[in-house]
């Protein structure tokens, strides 16, 4: 609790936790339940209201797990503009967020930063949501910065 952890959640099409060719990511079980963890999953291109965005086809996403559910979200990866592909791409992004958040609320707890981040994400810009797929969402970075305080 004491910061953020941004973990990108995998490349491997399965849900966070899962097992892929007999392997298992560790760091994602030891992160389950951290209330500072965020796992971060890749989308095709940032969405909108009227341009819904999808997983991209080899990000893994959130699965069964209400705990992993509840921790993570997903941004926009344009690799045609960038040349980056992929969910290591991805958790940078909420890294930088936390950090402009953290600028604009300095007493904010790590805790606070990420329930912020969590809780503004949005749903309604994705194709077809579920929080077995998508978590909490599509992160939001104009959202969390709106309130006055974050508590």
């Amino acid at each position: 609790g004491s910061a953020i952890v941004s973990k990108a959640a995998g490349n491997d099409s399965v849900a966070v936790g899962g097992i892929t060719g007999g392997q298992q990511d560790y760091l994602d079980l030891a992160l389950i339940g951290k209330p500072t963890a965020i796992f971060v999953g890749a989308l095709s291109t940032n969405g909108t209201t009227a341009n819904k965005a999808q997983l991209a086809w080899y990000s893994d996403y959130a699965g069964s797990n209400p705990a992993v559910q509840s921790h993570f979200l997903v941004v926009g990866v344009e690799g045609d503009k960038t040349g980056l592909y992929g969910t290591s791409f991805a958790a940078p992004i909420i890294s930088g967020y936390a950090a402009i958040i953290g600028s604009k609320f300095t007493k904010a707890t790590p805790v606070q930063i990420t329930n912020d981040l969590l809780n503004t994400a949005r749903t309604d810009t994705l194709v077809n949501y579920d929080p077995s797929v998508y978590g909490k969402g599509e992160a939001s970075l104009s959202r969390a910065l709106a309130p006055v305080a974050i508590h």
